[in-house]
């Protein structure tokens, strides 16, 4: 193991060539084109006043980005996704999360249905928030770790209010930790109040944007107006229409489709095919906690880690993209195990027990095999991925990259 304030250098092994592969897999099964409703949002920014969901347009427009524009908005799209792969496999690569002790683990993480569904919603602004999310928990020393969190937060919030929920406590995790771990109690208290500080800030700024200023009809359709006389894809309407909703509408139109089929097995299906990926990168986290600390720490940092985990499963109520909720747990669960493995007081024992590893060998066949879910209709691109090949042979070939439909 490489020493603090060292640099492991990144060794091509059978282990880093089974995770390449297991990504690529991953990925090609999901990566799609971004959609419409992506693109559509992605426009929005500050012209109009301060709405939710602007930031990224606003700064879009500041850098002179002409993403009204299909086949520019598709290239942004894949970068910020690849810059979250980058980030990732940095995050992998700091902690040591490809060695033995914790292979079995990350490789299920790798080659899962969750990192398949992130390929699935390339354009979305869930992407950027997770490279943000990353990017923070990459910072190491405590304090700075804590106002990286903070920093990147608000950005967070205000490029989607789902952020608060999705990203925030995972990114406050560590200092959470820290404080459990000083002895100090006067250390402590400024540890925890830090952590209170920062999650009122971005509840208050959250609230702000999603309840109190939903967009009014008039502004709506001004917006519809202005996509649609500028962008060279089908706006969706939908889109917008959905930020002229406050939570409480939100809540009142949920109520209304829980009782639906469709909606009932789609919270069958993604509890089958992505919460026990899930569960057991959380279990690993919490069996470190308990094997390393006294039973009252433990139970504390357990709560809250699980509650950081599975907090994206709340958007239940005010959306019905299940899966994609799902697929965030996932990818926050191992966010909470590399966080906890990284931990000088927990290192040692954040190894997971047999039985689990047996488990993700498991879970990582019945990932790669999971193909119910997909938005607009879409299918995951079954090996050997012919689509993706026409695909951009046909773009060569016309010198052009048609939007989807939808």
């Amino acid at each position: 193991m490489a020493r603090a304030g060292t640099t492991r250098l990144i060794v091509f092994t059978p282990h880093v060539a089974a995770a390449v592969v297991l990504v690529l897999l991953a990925l090609l099964r999901g990566l799609r084109r971004p959609n419409c409703w992506s693109a559509t949002l992605a426009q929005l920014d500050y012209r109009g006043g301060l709405i939710k969901r602007g930031l990224f347009g606003g700064v879009m427009q500041v850098l002179g980005v002409p993403h009204h524009r299909y086949a520019v908005f598709l290239l942004v799209a894949y970068v910020w996704f690849a810059l979250l792969l980058v980030l990732l496999a940095a995050l992998i690569h700091q902690r040591g999360l490809l060695r033995a002790a914790h292979r079995p683990l990350t490789l299920l993480v790798l080659g899962s249905f969750a990192l398949t569904y992130l390929a699935h919603l390339v354009g979305y602004l869930d992407i950027v928030l997770l490279a943000l999310a990353v990017g923070a928990l990459l910072v190491q020393q405590p304090w700075l770790q804590l106002a990286s969190a903070a920093v990147v937060g608000a950005i967070g919030i205000l490029t989607h209010e789902l952020y608060v929920l999705t990203c925030l406590p995972i990114t406050l995790l560590p200092a959470f930790l820290t404080a459990l771990e000083t002895t100090s109690w006067r250390a402590r208290a400024s540890w925890l109040m830090a952590c209170v500080s920062v999650v009122a800030g971005g509840v208050t700024i959250a609230y702000l944007l999603s309840v109190s200023a939903p967009l009014s009809v008039e502004q709506v359709k001004a917006w519809l107006s202005v996509l649609t006389a500028n962008t060279d894809f089908p706006v969706r309407n939908d889109a917008i229409d959905v930020l002229s909703r406050s939570l409480s509408d939100n809540v009142t139109l949920m109520r209304g489709v829980a009782d639906e089929r469709w909606f009932k097995d789609a919270l069958v299906s993604a509890a089958l095919e992505l919460l026990p990926t899930a569960l057991l990168l959380t279990l690993a986290a919490c069996r470190a906690l308990w094997m390393s600390w006294d039973r009252a720490r433990a139970a504390l940092a357990s709560i809250v880690l699980t509650s950081a985990v599975f907090g994206s499963l709340a958007l239940v109520s005010v959306g019905w993209d299940v899966h994609r909720w799902a697929a965030l747990c996932v990818i926050n669960a191992f966010l909470a195990y590399a966080v906890v493995a990284a931990r000088a007081s927990v290192a040692r024992r954040a190894v997971p027990s047999r039985w689990m590893s047996h488990a993700a060998w498991t879970l990582l066949a019945l990932n790669l095999i999971s193909a119910d879910g997909f938005m607009d209709n879409v299918r995951p691109e079954p090996f050997p991925f012919r689509d993706h090949y026409y695909a951009m042979r046909k773009a060569v070939l016309d010198g052009a990259i048609e939007p989807p439909k939808r």
